[in-house]
């Protein structure tokens, strides 16, 4: 059974959707309910968690709760003006100093944050400018 809810899960929940643990009181133990930010239930996991284990549960659901705010693992498209779009080991220089190049990304690539301060967005490879000047280097990808 919960072979097939993760595959059900795994095919049919985008990464950046927000889900909340609901418990349900039994007689003997809680059960829970697994709602999307929707008001979707996915599905009812057949198991029982004890205190401390809902405790870390709920501490790991705020925290990926937070990061979706901060758009830590959204998905953006790579616009450019002139081709391509510079990758810096770090953000601290500006998006105009050659010396921390570390990848040039092409228009139409997709990356996914990891990090975001500013107007600079953390990714697999690095850093990369989102907004300058009134352009959008990096587009949010709709989900």
């Amino acid at each position: 059974k919960l072979l097939m809810l993760g595959l059900f899960l795994s095919g049919c929940i985008s990464l950046t959707a927000s889900f909340t643990l609901l418990p349900t009181s039994g007689r003997r133990s809680r059960l829970y309910l697994l709602e999307d930010e929707a008001g979707c239930w996915i599905g009812q996991p057949s198991t029982t968690v004890d205190g401390a284990t809902e405790n870390s549960l709920h501490k790991a659901l705020e925290e990926r709760q937070e990061e979706l705010k901060r758009g830590i693992g959204r998905r953006f498209v790579v616009r450019t003006q002139r081709g391509f779009l510079n990758v810096h080991s770090c953000m601290s220089m500006g998006p105009f100093c050659t010396d921390n190049i570390v990848k040039q990304l092409s228009d139409g690539d997709i990356i996914t944050s990891k990090n975001i301060v500013g107007s600079w967005i953390q990714h697999e490879e690095g850093w990369s400018i989102a907004r300058y000047e009134g352009f959008t280097f990096l587009q949010p990808v709709k989900e």
